[in-house]
């Protein structure tokens, strides 16, 4: 019953037009560059719990064909109205009770979608699933967050007088080591990538020397920060990324 109970919340906020699945915009633009990076021009994809397709649209620019599923209607929605001014005739957007597919897929992408299940057994179950629907040697691009990440950024800023960052309420990380093992069997890990230069410069040193208590997500710096990530993406080596992108190959 509780876990039935903590879905329908979970469900029901996804469900209000004003809930935004990333509201740090620089944030998603380096999370969909990273996974852009792992797509090919005759990519069948899927999108497992799309949200509101800010990453879809973009994908569907340089795949062949995707498939974006989300249990909100909403979500949904705000999807079709995002795509209906792109005019992306190969995005096929579909409710998560009806999926259907009579191909396997090349890739499969969860963005920050997986941690929004309330229990880990769960997680756990859909990449299980996922691994049935990929293809032999198919693709699965993770882009979930991360315990490890979160606790070294938190460490620092509590070191520096800051609030620690908190989970949200419907949000549940992973353990990377503890993953890996669990679906070691099932999937091989070929690419780790971080955003740490990122989260350190915005996390730690902006909140720290200009915004300590609401955090500012347009600020010049974190532009400024973003950047930075995508030019010189190993420039911090220490793990201080909550959010991470692990990219498994199908055994």
């Amino acid at each position: 019953m509780r876990l039935e109970a903590n879905s329908l919340k979970i469900n029901e906020y996804w469900n209000n037009e004003n809930a935004q699945s990333m509201y740090d915009k620089n944030m998603l633009d380096l999370e969909i560059c990273s996974i852009i990076s792992e797509l090919n021009k005759e990519d069948f994809v899927l999108d497992l719990g799309c949200g509101e397709g800010e990453g879809t649209v973009e994908y569907a620019k340089v795949v062949k064909d995707i498939v974006a599923i989300d249990s909100s209607e909403t979500r949904l929605k705000l999807l079709s109205q995002r795509n209906f001014h792109l005019k992306r005739i190969n995005v096929d957007m579909r409710s998560l009770d009806l999926v259907l597919f009579d191909k396997l897929f090349d890739v499969v992408i969860t963005q920050r979608s997986l941690i929004n299940l309330p229990e880990h057994s769960q997680q756990i179950d859909v990449i299980k699933q996922i691994h049935k629907v990929l293809k032999n040697k198919g693709k699965y691009i993770m882009l979930e967050g991360f315990e490890e990440g979160e606790q070294s950024i938190n460490d620092i800023r509590v070191f520096l007088g800051l609030e620690p960052i908190k989970q949200k309420w419907h949000n549940l990380f992973f353990n990377q080591n503890e993953l890996i093992n669990e679906i070691s069997d099932i999937f091989e890990l070929k690419k780790e990538l971080g955003f740490n230069t990122f989260y350190f410069l915005t996390r730690v040193i902006n909140a720290r020397l200009k915004h300590p208590d609401i955090p500012k997500w347009d600020d010049e710096f974190n532009v400024m920060a973003m950047n930075l990530e995508k030019s010189f993406p190993n420039l911090i080596g220490h793990n201080f990324s909550r959010l991470k992108m692990l990219v498994f190959e199908k055994r």
